[in-house]
């Protein structure tokens, strides 16, 4: 056995093969539940179209050494093949860094490195335990189980809701932990490689996947250019989130200025807009797409007027199902569905009324026949224009039906944006969309999650046989030209383009407003992991908050959106709302419009509020200011039951904590339910007093000094409070 010993852990390699045997915290507790090879590797002869998996077993261990601080482990002949590999592993104060050589003499392409492999024991509520898994899927979801979580092998066709970084998978670590003690499992890789970070189980074992997908042109030999990082941690998602803003702050990743000084932001995110979403056809996300009351565009208007003296707010417009080509049909959206006119005069009247106007898009897939709008077919065009050659492709070199949103929504296949056609066929239709629809927003990626574009194996397309740092570069090509139109319309700082899911941290800089719908409501908790390490840079939207209804029976549980929109009040989102018809605020967009309304009033007024605390007293908090691990707050809680029969529960309050550009330190809390509430605050030693105000035009806060480490403070029903803390 060698053991590597840091300040609060202690690694062990089993040095006859080479596999991680124990991984035990500070307190002596065990975290491994079995040694397996601590690499592995998927080589892909591009020739025979064949993969072949190979592991850093036992009898391929030529040397084993160490010193106080180090482990080298030397693999020779892995699987027997002429692959080689040396993984070095190295004690730092902080944790344990991994890095990793590999000489490959197959002639076969490395189509990814799973490394370091662990097996975790599973210490979660199915086994009794009280430990919780964070992932940074979509902008942060926190589980105290992974039974029934469905684990997505990365290949062609995209997934969509997966591990993969960048893209819906946003920040490139995970973390386990019982809120005393765990572990932090990062990549501390500036240069933002393509990645699958992602824990499930397996043989009732926690498996912890860090897949890097190279995409090599030269894959003859390979080094990791960044370290993986596994680091104790004591506490929860909040302590995980601080270490990787450490490693983005001090490694030169982050690549654009905070939000007040990016002249890239468009200014009006800053107001605190409403986002008003709703569809010109249909009546939900599918099904029959007749033109509804909001067709013609401008008969919108009206409805938009009274909304707009219910919530006092200026509004982002937010256009679904308005495409001229079909409702969620890739690449091609312009022309505007209907009256070309009437479109353009609904944009001059919004802007006329000091309101802003944007489009939802659906990305750089390709559509060869709609379901929900049967007439769209472009399949002789496909034919005629030979555009085959411009789609991604599998390891067969053969096109696959997409997987997002096919079979319920349209028929159609991924582009490859290496090739220019696909390019071509992208910038068009932004340059259309911006300089004829005078949009302020176009969400031209919306279905690639956090801006992941497709994976493509085709060998005619000029990229590296395998998926890998080139599709990031892609994007991020791509995604500066996107820009660089919006810079020659003359709408730098006035118009933004975003994409679904916060735009993973690599692409940020390109996309800085985008819909942060986060799907884990109904799941899993969500936890605002993407606003603490990057909210001082850009602000995102509530988005649609699509999927609630598939698992939850909204109507029975009305809180539910009152907690949903007090959540992500509190994490700095801008605030939006879904409308269904006559002009009525609605659950969310999934949710077909027969279902009972919304309390209008109620919820109206909510709405209302939380916006004027955004636009005031909070405005430097939750617009600008940088997130810190909120203060606890003792409170009750709020269950709801799932179709499924699943009972989840959440605390009664909502709360964040912020440090304001002005030193300020506020902790906000938001009350979602219909009743007042008191809850105690629990302060640090350092804290002598808190000044609370309950209103957002309050002009003279209470001072409440702690007693025995608590202040109580009360919130009244659907509202907020703001807590400065003294120290």
């Amino acid at each position: 056995m060698i053991e590597l010993h840091n300040n609060k852990a202690i690694l062990s390699i089993d040095e006859t093969d080479g596999a991680i045997v124990s991984l035990k915290s500070k307190s002596g507790r065990e975290y491994v539940a079995k040694p397996v090879p601590i690499i592995a590797v998927r080589l892909l002869d591009t020739e025979k179209q064949e993969r072949t998996d190979v592991f850093s077993e036992g009898k391929y261990l030529s040397e084993a050494k160490s010193d106080n601080d180090e482990i080298i482990l030397g693999f020779s002949g892995m699987g027997g093949l002429e692959i080689d590999c040396t993984a070095t592993i190295s004690s730092t104060k902080q944790g344990f860094e991994f890095s990793l050589k590999i000489e490959n003499g197959t002639g076969f392409a490395i189509e990814w490195v799973d490394y370091p492999v662990m097996r975790l024991k599973n210490m979660m509520k199915d086994t009794g335990g009280d430990f919780k898994f964070l992932k940074t899927r979509q902008e942060g979801s926190e589980t105290d189980t992974l039974a029934g979580y469905h684990h997505f092998m990365t290949d062609y066709p995209n997934k969509g809701w997966d591990g993969t970084y960048p893209g819906p998978t946003g920040l490139q670590f995970q973390a386990y932990y019982n809120g005393k003690e765990g572990f932090y499992f990062g990549d501390h890789d500036a240069e933002s490689n393509l990645k699958v970070i992602d824990g499930y189980l397996c043989d009732g074992d926690i498996a912890i996947e860090n897949k890097l997908l190279p995409g090599l042109k030269d894959n003859a030999r390979y080094e990791y250019p960044f370290k993986a990082i596994v680091r104790e941690i004591e506490g929860t998602w909040a302590d995980a989130a601080e270490v990787y803003r450490n490693f983005a702050e001090t490694s030169g990743m982050i690549k654009v200025p905070k939000f007040k000084e990016n002249e890239r932001i468009p200014e009006w995110i800053a107001d605190c807009p409403i986002v008003v979403i709703y569809p010109v056809r249909g009546d939900e996300d599918i099904g029959k797409m007749d033109p509804n009351m909001y067709y013609p565009y401008t008969n919108a208007l009206p409805y938009l007027d009274k909304l707009k003296e219910q919530l006092d707010s200026r509004f982002l417009v937010l256009l679904c199902h308005w495409e001229g080509s079909a409702p969620w049909a890739p690449p091609f959206v312009w022309p505007p569905y209907g009256d070309k006119k009437n479109f353009l005069e609904f944009v001059d009247k919004v802007h006329e009324r000091g309101d802003l106007f944007g489009v939802y898009c659906s990305g750089t897939a390709w559509t060869e026949e709609s379901i929900v709008d049967p007439s769209y077919n472009t399949k002789k065009m496909f034919e005629e224009r030979n555009y085959s050659e411009i789609m991604a492709t599998g390891i067969d070199q053969k096109l696959s039906r997409a997987y997002i949103c096919n079979g319920n929504i349209r028929w159609g296949y991924d582009m490859c944006i290496h090739t220019e056609g696909a390019r071509e066929i992208v910038l068009n239709e932004v340059n259309s969309v911006i300089n004829e629809g005078k949009v302020d927003y176009i969400q031209y990626f919306d279905q690639n999650l956090g801006g992941l574009a497709s994976v493509c194996y085709n060998k005619k397309h000029g990229h590296p046989a395998t998926p890998g740092k080139w599709l990031v570069e892609d994007t991020l090509t791509l995604l500066k030209d996107v820009n660089g139109i919006i810079d020659r319309a003359g709408k730098k700082g006035k118009a933004s383009v975003g994409c679904e899911s916060a735009a993973a941290d690599c692409y940020m800089g390109e996309m800085p407003f985008n819909d942060g719908r986060n799907y884990g409501f109904t799941d899993v908790k969500c936890v605002p992991v993407y606003d603490y390490v990057y909210h001082e840079y850009v602000n995102n939207y509530m988005g649609n908050c699509n999927t609630s209804f598939f698992t939850l029976d909204v109507g029975k549980h009305p809180e539910y959106l009152f907690y949903r929109t007090g959540y992500l009040f509190t994490t700095g989102t801008v605030l939006t709302v879904v409308l269904k018809n006559d002009g009525k605020l609605h659950w969310d967009w999934s949710s077909p419009w027969k279902l009972p309304d919304v309390d209008q009033q109620a919820y109206g007024e909510y709405v209302k509020t939380l916006n004027s605390w955004k636009k005031g007293l909070l405005k430097g908090a939750l617009t600008y200011g940088r997130m810190l691990k909120p203060l606890e707050t003792e409170c009750g809680e709020y269950s709801f039951t799932r179709k499924d029969g699943e009972v989840k529960t959440y605390p009664s309050l909502n709360s964040t904590r912020w440090l304001c550009d002005d030193g300020e330190e506020v902790q906000v809390v938001v009350n979602y339910s219909e009743n007042a509430e008191t809850f105690g605050l629990r302060t640090d030693e350092g804290i002598k007093c808190v000044e609370v105000y309950d209103e957002p035009d309050c002009a003279f806060p209470v001072t409440i000094i702690p007693e025995n480490g608590i202040c109580r403070i009360t919130v009244k029903a659907r509202n907020a409070v703001k807590i400065t803390i003294k120290r």
